[in-house]
This record gives C-alpha cells, sequence and structure tokens, in this order.
C-alpha cells in the first residue's frame, strides 16, 4: 500500500478507524504486513512490534488452539475459528473472515477477526448445562421428547428410546404419526402443530404490535397443558395404557416447539378397574358395611346397611354418637378405649341387637377391623356386620329337629335291642344264680366237716390228740364231698359269678349313658373301650350271623369327642353291618358265620376307625345316597334311614371329621371314619 496515494490513503484512514480488528498477511511467508487499530490495541503489540511477528506467533499452538495455517487461503474456507495469544500472555478465541486482495507484490490475504471469546464461554456453558440437563433427563424412568416447530422430534431420553425400542438418532426427525403408525394417531399431530402455529401467532403478534416479552412469557406459563389417554404398544410388545402430557415451548430464536412426558398408567387404571369392582361389590353384597374414622364418624356406607337400619350417610352422622351408640353397646370399654385410641389391635368381634331408624331391634353379628395405610399410620374402622335373624331361625329349627332325630333314633335303637338285651342280661343272671346254689350246698358239706373236726379235735383249751380211727373219719369226709372238685370249683365258680355281675352291671350303665341326651360337652376318652361297649350292648345283633373281631391300637391315644353320639354312630354302623352280613347268610349256608373287623390307629392329626363287614356291599346306584336322611334299603319297620344320616352329621358337622366308604357288591363293604385329635 502506498502512503502517498490520495485513494489508497483514503482507504488507509477507514482502514486504521474502523473498529473491527482487520489485519494483512502475506499468505507465502505469513509475515504480517499491516494491522489496522483496533487489532493493536486488541493484540497489545504496535505497528512495528506487528511487523516484526509472523501470522503463526499469533496462533495458540496447543491442540486445543492449534489452526492449520495452510489452510488460511485455500478457497471455500472464508470462515475459520482459532485460538491466539496476546502480548499479556492471555489466550482469546477469536473468528476470522478471510479474503484476498491484490498487492503490490502479489495476492494478500484481508483478514477481519472477530473476539468470540465471550461467546464462547457463553457456548461452552451453555453445552455444559445442556449436557447435565440431557444426563439429568436420561435418569427419569419417564419418557420425556422435545419436538421443533415442524412437530418433529428433536430430542429424548433413554427411558423413551427403551419403551419405544428404538436408538434415539432412528426417532430424531420423525412425527408422532411416523413413530406410532396408524390413523388415529395422526390427530395428536395434528393437534402439535395446531399448538405450535396458535403459540408462533401469539409471538409474531407480539412482535408486531410491540408487545412486551413477559406477556409472551406470561401466555406460555398460565397456558394448560395438554393431556390424554390412549393405548400404545412397547418395545416387548404389551399394549400399555399411556397418559401423554404435552405443552409448548419457545427457544431462543422464538421459534415454538413440543415438549412432553410420558405416564405408564396401566397399573393405575387397573387397580381403579379393581376399586370399581369393589366398590360395586360392596353396594351389592348383603353383608352391612361400614368405614369410620377414629371418632366414630361415618366414611362410606352401603346399600344393605341402609335398607336394613334405615339410616343414609348424612343421617348416620348427623348424630355424633349414632355410630358409637350402635357398638358402645355391643363392646366391652376396654375394647372401646383401644378402638378410640388407635391403639395396636387386629379385629374385635361381637353379636348383638342394633336399633333402626324405626325403633326396631335386629340381631346383627360384627367385625370390626383397623384400616391401616402403607405408613403403619391408623386411619378408621372397617365394621362388617351380619344380619342374623334368618340364621338364628335356621339354627334353632336344625337344633330341635336334629336333638328329636338323634333321641328318637336312639330310643329306636333301644327299642330294637331291648329283647336281645335282656336275653343278654338273662345269661349272666342265669349262671350266677347257678353258682350261687353250688356255692351254697358245698358250704353247707364244709360246715359239717368243719363241726366234725372240731369236735374231734375238742376246744383249744381242752385239746387232745386224734387218734387213727379218728384221723380215718375225718378222711372219709373230705373223699365224701370231693374236697379236690370242690377246691378247683369254688374260686372259678366266685370268679365267674363276679365276672357275670360285672357284665349286668357294665350292660345296665351303657345302656343308662347310649339312652341319655347327653351333655353337649366334648371330652378326651378312650374310644377303644367306647367301642367295646357298644360292641357288647349290640351283641344280640350280630352272635348269631357273624363274630366281631376288634384290632384296637393298644397305644391309642384319648381322643377328643362326645362319647354318648360316638357311641351311637358305632352302633349304628355296627347294625348295619349286622344287617348286611344276614342278609347274606340266609341266602346261603346258615352255618357259616361273617365278620365285622373294627380297627383303631391315630397319628399326630387323626384317630382312624375303620369298621369292615363281609355282607353284600352297597349297590352303585344307592352310594351316593347313602348319607342322605331318611333314605334306606331295608324293608319296612327294619330300618328308618336315619342311622348313616345321624352318623355322618356326628362326625362331619359336629366333630369336624371324616366319615367315607369304600364297598364291592358281593364281598362287603369298609367305614372309615377320621376323628381329629385337637
Amino acid at each position: 500500500m502506498k502512503s502517498d496515494d490520495s485513494k489508497n490513503g483514503l482507504y488507509g484512514r477507514l482502514f486504521d478507524q474502523n473498529i473491527d480488528m482487520m489485519m494483512i498477511v502475506n499468505p507465502d511467508d505469513f509475515s504480517i504486513v499491516d494491522v489496522n487499530n483496533a487489532a493493536m490495541s486488541f493484540y497489545g503489540y504496535n505497528r512495528e512490534e506487528f511487523r516484526q511477528l509472523r501470522w503463526t506467533d499469533l496462533v495458540d499452538m496447543s491442540p486445543t488452539g492449534f489452526i492449520d495455517s495452510v489452510n488460511l487461503h485455500r478457497e471455500g474456507h472464508p470462515r475459520k475459528q482459532c485460538r491466539h495469544l496476546l502480548k499479556t500472555g492471555e489466550i482469546r478465541d477469536v473468528e476470522l473472515r478471510i479474503s484476498h486482495i491484490a498487492g503490490v507484490t502479489g495476492k494478500l490475504l484481508f483478514i477481519m477477526i472477530d473476539d468470540i471469546t465471550d461467546r464462547c464461554r457463553e457456548d461452552a456453558a451453555m453445552k455444559h448445562k445442556l449436557g447435565m440437563l440431557e444426563l439429568m433427563i436420561d435418569t427419569l424412568p419417564n419418557p420425556i421428547f422435545c419436538k421443533d416447530r415442524n412437530g418433529r422430534y428433536v430430542l429424548c431420553n433413554g427411558a423413551f428410546e427403551k419403551f419405544f425400542g428404538r436408538k434415539r438418532e432412528s426417532i430424531y426427525g420423525l412425527s408422532t404419526k411416523d413413530l406410532i403408525p396408524g390413523d388415529e394417531n395422526s390427530q395428536y399431530h395434528a393437534q402439535d402443530m395446531e399448538m405450535i402455529r396458535d403459540c408462533e401467532e401469539q409471538i409474531s403478534q407480539s412482535f408486531l404490535r410491540n408487545i412486551p416479552h413477559s406477556d409472551i412469557e406470561y401466555y406460555l406459563k398460565n397456558r394448560e397443558p395438554i393431556e390424554y389417554e390412549l393405548p400404545l404398544r412397547n418395545a416387548e410388545g404389551k399394549i400399555r395404557d399411556i397418559l401423554v402430557r404435552k405443552d409448548i415451548y419457545v427457544d431462543p430464536r422464538q421459534q415454538a416447539g413440543i415438549i412432553g412426558i410420558l405416564f405408564d398408567v396401566t397399573d393405575r387404571n387397573q387397580k381403579e378397574e379393581e376399586l370399581r369392582m369393589l366398590h360395586t361389590a360392596l353396594e351389592c353384597t348383603p353383608e352391612l358395611i361400614v368405614t369410620m374414622d377414629f371418632n366414630w364418624k361415618a366414611t362410606f356406607i352401603n346399600n344393605s346397611f341402609t335398607a336394613l337400619l334405615g339410616y343414609r350417610l348424612e343421617e348416620i352422622n348427623h348424630e355424633d354418637s349414632n355410630l358409637k351408640g350402635m357398638f358402645t353397646e355391643l363392646l366391652p370399654e376396654s375394647d372401646i378405649y383401644l378402638i378410640t385410641c388407635g391403639i395396636n389391635w387386629q379385629v374385635l368381634e361381637g353379636e348383638g341387637n342394633f336399633t333402626t331408624k324405626d325403633g326396631r331391634h335386629i340381631p346383627v353379628s360384627f367385625r370390626l377391623t383397623p384400616i391401616i395405610d402403607a405408613t403403619d399410620e391408623y386411619k378408621g374402622i372397617l365394621a362388617i356386620m351380619t344380619d342374623m335373624r334368618e340364621v338364628i331361625r335356621e339354627k334353632e329349627q336344625k337344633r330341635l329337629v336334629e336333638l328329636q332325630l338323634r333321641q328318637a333314633q336312639k330310643l329306636e335303637a333301644i327299642g330294637h335291642l331291648a329283647a336281645g338285651i335282656a336275653h343278654e342280661l338273662n345269661t349272666p343272671i342265669q349262671f350266677v344264680g347257678d353258682n350261687i346254689n353250688f356255692l351254697n350246698d358245698t358250704f353247707n358239706d364244709f360246715i359239717a366237716l368243719f363241726r366234725d373236726c372240731s369236735e374231734r379235735l375238742g376246744k383249744e383249751d381242752n385239746a387232745k390228740e386224734i387218734t387213727q380211727e379218728e384221723a380215718s373219719a375225718i378222711r372219709e369226709k373230705f373223699e365224701e364231698i370231693d374236697f379236690e372238685y370242690l377246691a378247683a370249683e369254688i374260686p372259678a365258680a366266685f370268679e365267674q359269678s363276679q365276672d357275670g355281675i360285672k357284665r349286668i352291671s357294665d350292660i345296665v350303665r351303657a345302656m343308662k349313658e347310649f339312652s341319655h341326651p347327653g351333655s353337649g360337652e366334648r371330652g378326651a376318652i378312650d374310644i377303644n373301650k367306647a367301642i367295646m361297649n357298644t360292641v357288647t350292648i349290640a351283641r344280640n345283633e350280630w352272635k348269631y350271623v357273624a363274630e366281631v373281631k376288634l384290632e384296637l391300637d393298644k397305644e391309642m391315644p384319648m381322643v377328643p369327642c362326645y362319647e354318648g353320639e360316638f357311641k351311637q354312630v358305632i352302633l349304628n354302623i355296627l347294625v348295619n353291618a349286622a344287617h348286611a352280613i344276614g342278609d347274606v347268610v340266609k341266602t346261603g349256608d346258615s352255618s357259616t358265620k361273617g365278620e365285622i373287623i373294627i380297627t383303631t390307629r391315630a397319628d399326630r392329626q387323626w384317630a382312624y376307625i375303620d369298621i369292615a363287614d363281609t355282607g353284600a356291599g352297597i349297590p352303585e346306584k344307592c352310594r351316593n345316597k347313602v348319607f342322605d336322611p331318611f333314605f334306606t334299603t331295608k324293608e319296612p319297620g327294619r330300618g328308618t334311614g336315619q342311622g348313616l344320616a345321624i352318623s355322618y352329621d356326628v362326625i362331619v358337622n359336629k366333630h369336624h371329621g371324616k366319615i367315607d366308604f369304600e364297598t364291592k357288591e358281593g364281598k362287603g363293604t369298609v367305614f372309615h371314619l377320621c376323628l381329629p385329635m385337637e
């Protein structure tokens, strides 16, 4: 450049006084030809110092600041960024705008330099913030997304990728209708575009009308996010209920976009459906359901409560004492205290009368359960009540019928057994009488013998020796009464008499206990002994047609049961077995008896009693009816059909045990009884 050229002088003044930094560089050796005042002020060098420097002396040669100087004059790269060193040693970020100019010696590089250090720092800070923001968004469990002004995805997090099973790189640039195929999903893309157009229209109007930017911010802050649910198929191919919540955002370039988040509400919807079903069930159940707080204020009552007692929810809470009064009359004060204070309690049960709105008294049973939330905090009370009127009537009727049937069946059994029992009593009475007559006769013979011996021996104070003749006479007396025979038979007669008396006593006692209605108390008994006594009473029923074998466990423990009713069950089955065998004996060889085998055993849980017979078995068509009341296969006058029905009720309903049978036609039947040990 020639400083004395008027044109160049004008250009030189423009060059020097320009507020933008300018520099002219020789591309051959990168020497600095000239700089303007702005550049000298920025770098800290004067013009003479600059002319001693090369372009490369200004460039930060560290890996983060190095720039390939050869590329300065390469065509197609008019803008470049690099880092320059100032005279003070400070490093600044600069942007270069390079053009070619003609010089005296050839082409020169005209470089305009912009200090972009602050902008770079802001960009770096923004990138850092964006990086942190993306990291934070990626850690969130809910899928999150952003869309640009064209409704296309520009950002999403890891949860979004996972849900759709696609990498974000393949998602970016797609719209909702691209990502979620289906004609019904096109409406959501149209909705996005409508939201964006509405927002950009507000922004456009704000510029045209010179509306403050704060009004736009107010518009954005006071918009209600759009929410809707739709079914979406996830990466696993499962349909999930998704709640979409989306809203508008505006970027620094005043362009609108969409930001949104997805919530998987499948489980919530299922729980809500379960709650709706539960509410419907509670409303429809015949039980009376009430929930209340610890002050006895009702929060829910079902239709059954209102129908039976006449109160609606607002009425039951009209007086604070209504519900409390209903329950406090039926519970002890200690339980009321536990409930009111919320002290740890589980379930309280009771029965009593509730008073209806019109003053009637209704018998109910109730159960009170504490309502505890997830934090173990006591929230209130759940009350479940049952109308007991019909239950009480049915129970009383059933009790009376069962009592009458059992007593009638006992008396019927006693009536059938009466003749046999009389015969059983007659036999021991007869041999007891014969033994007494025998003992009476022998006693007279012994008295005569003792008197004769006493006379021959003399009195104690005047004893004399027995002569040979007297001894011979005494021996003759012994031979006359057959002393050896009597010495063997008299003890046997006593033993037989004692046994006979015991048998008579046992039969009488067993009959008395069997015919008594019973105390209704359950106690531990020796079931082996109970079985033997029952077999004894029924002896006349089976002794002509069968042999009874008792295979009773000698280690059998005591079993808790109702003794009288247990004996009645054994008698019913034993008599049925005897009748079944009797029917077989009648049609066959009368000299051949059948067999009844009774066995017992036990484990920790159950006592087992099996009664097997060699009768004809139960016909197949009758097997499902044997426990039905009034069902019998016997001819009229021989059976009422109550024996096995009562036996089933006693074992199953009263003892909570089990009864069943195995049978084969022509072979016999085995009844299995199981009684719980506890």
